[in-house]
């Protein structure tokens, strides 16, 4: 009360009066930021929930051709080990496959170092095996170009679907012998 007489009483009272308003506009504001990032974090996690249960591998690589640290967990079960940051040359095409190993550099590095249109991706793609033994096991391998964006650019991907067709194959190639091969 003694210094209500004061020139600057009533402009400080106005300023007092505005922090104030700015601190419930602040709670405000941080309380939707939290239930948006709650709600971020659990549509997340549903959807790695689905990708890791659909009994498919999916994984991303750029054109430095190193897989991307977000994978399904089947990507593990196929190849055997945690991929993030691998060379996905080198787990599809290890150096003792020279051949397949250069195909997959080539058209990788065409298709990630080029604006084409999508049939041109697509025509490349498929170029690329479709079916490739990986520890032991026979896997479907889907290919197909994608756009993402990080650090305000776009970015090319190949997103890579892979699918164990193990018990599928055997059943052809016992059909196959079959075939060739009379019961009797």
């Amino acid at each position: 009360n003694r210094y209500r007489e004061h020139p600057l009483y009533e402009a400080y009272q106005a300023l007092a009066l505005q922090y104030e308003r700015l601190l419930k506009q602040t709670n405000k504001l941080l309380r939707i930021s939290d239930s948006q990032h709650n709600l971020l974090q659990k549509v997340q996690n549903d959807i790695r929930n689905l990708l890791d249960h659909a009994g498919q591998g999916f994984l991303t690589f750029g054109s430095d051709l190193l897989v991307n640290r977000q994978y399904s967990e089947e990507c593990i079960e196929i190849f055997g080990v945690r991929i993030d940051n691998l060379n996905i040359v080198d787990l599809l095409a290890p150096e003792i496959d020279g051949e397949q190993n250069r195909l997959l550099r080539e058209v990788f590095g065409y298709v990630l170092g080029k604006d084409l249109p999508p049939d041109d991706y697509e025509a490349q793609l498929a170029t690329l095996p479709s079916l490739m033994e990986i520890n032991g096991r026979y896997i479907n391998l889907e290919y197909k170009v994608i756009t993402t964006y990080a650090d305000d650019a776009q970015h090319k991907v190949i997103m890579l679907i892979l699918t164990d067709v193990s018990e599928k194959h055997a059943a052809q190639m016992q059909v196959t012998y079959l075939h060739y091969h009379d019961a009797l």
